[in-house]
């Protein structure tokens, strides 16, 4: 009877262990991609994402998030030299 008390014991914690494994990993997995698709969002509606939130240390998809972050901020960048040279060509323009 100790015996088998002591293996449903076992089975029970290690089942727990695993649950709370599974949860973690899960979301190492699903916050980055949450994170992206809302980001994806706000690019559809015209709007540059705030990248100051970044992805926790433990978290997966790190390379393919620094590589979203910097096209990001090179389309951010290319959008700040079309609006100074629409800038320069209206001045331009005006006089």
């Amino acid at each position: 009877m100790r015996q088998t008390a002591l293996i449903l014991f076992l089975f029970l914690a290690i089942a727990v262990a695993l649950l709370l494994w599974g949860i973690i990993m899960t979301h190492r997995g699903a916050g980055p991609l949450y994170l992206l698709s809302k980001f994806l969002g706000e690019l559809r509606d015209g709007r540059f994402p705030d990248l100051r939130r970044t992805l926790r240390k433990s978290d997966e998809l790190k390379d393919f998030f620094d590589t979203f972050s910097a096209a990001i901020v090179a389309c951010q960048e290319r959008e700040r030299d079309d609006l100074s040279k629409l800038k320069q060509i209206r001045e331009h323009l005006e006089k």
